[in-house]
């Protein structure tokens, strides 16, 4: 199934954000919910930690190895846990979020069955007590996010064409062939670089990356407002 970004702006109701999600999202968020009430109290403490490394990683990063992890037999089933588990804790990220009321939001958007109700009272309860850490990266992850859309996957191979002159290879040359995808529909570039561009890329990406560390250095430590 492909990646999907969910954003849970403070000013959107959630029932409006549940309503805007695909069908095929709505489906895998209703599957991980229905695996909760079987899962063990002990599951429940590794699927929080799971939503705290996931809430916390890389746009369009996800934990590897969940049903390892989660003690789960299915990856699948994993996968929709967590996917359940982190936007029930999204949700409660936002301003006020009451949690009877995100359940019953849920339940009205035909995502959590009478018989799992209780199941996610108690993982929502569970997440509450992390509420300020997940605040806190949610924060970090909607400034990083504003404006532009995200770089979400970055994949490249390496293709080497090759020239002929009357009929014998006189040229071969390597290219790097990418393609970059966004967490905005739609917004996607596919595109091709020499080898010098590649060093040159590498080199101007170092010089970014410093001139991030020296900024974090300078301005990390700036008091939370």
């Amino acid at each position: 199934m492909p990646e999907y970004t969910i954003k849970v702006p403070a000013s959107v109701a959630i029932s409006t954000s549940l309503a805007n999600l695909p069908d095929p999202v709505k489906d895998l968020l209703k599957q991980g919910f229905a695996v909760l009430p079987s899962v063990s109290a002990s599951t429940l403490d590794k699927l929080v930690e799971a939503i705290r490394e996931l809430i916390s990683a890389m746009p369009g990063e996800f934990p590897e190895g969940l049903s390892r992890s989660l003690g789960l037999d299915d990856e699948a089933a994993s996968t929709a846990i967590v996917a359940a588990g982190s936007i029930l804790a999204g949700f409660l990220t936002v301003e006020d979020a009451n949690i009877t009321e995100v359940i019953d939001t849920l339940f009205k958007a035909n995502l959590i069955e009478e018989g799992a109700r209780s199941r996610v009272l108690e993982l929502a309860n569970k997440l509450v007590g992390h509420r300020d850490y997940l605040k806190a990266e949610a924060r970090r992850r909607n400034l990083q996010g504003a404006t532009l859309p995200n770089l979400h996957r970055f994949e490249a191979s390496v293709d080497v064409r090759v020239a002929f002159d009357a009929e014998k290879i006189s040229l071969v040359v390597p290219v790097l062939v990418g393609h970059l995808e966004t967490d905005e529909a739609h917004v996607e570039v596919w595109f091709q670089m020499t080898l010098a561009q590649v060093e040159k890329m590498i080199k101007d990406l170092q010089k970014l990356r410093d001139n991030m560390k020296e900024a974090q250095r300078l301005f990390g430590g700036l008091p939370k407002q």
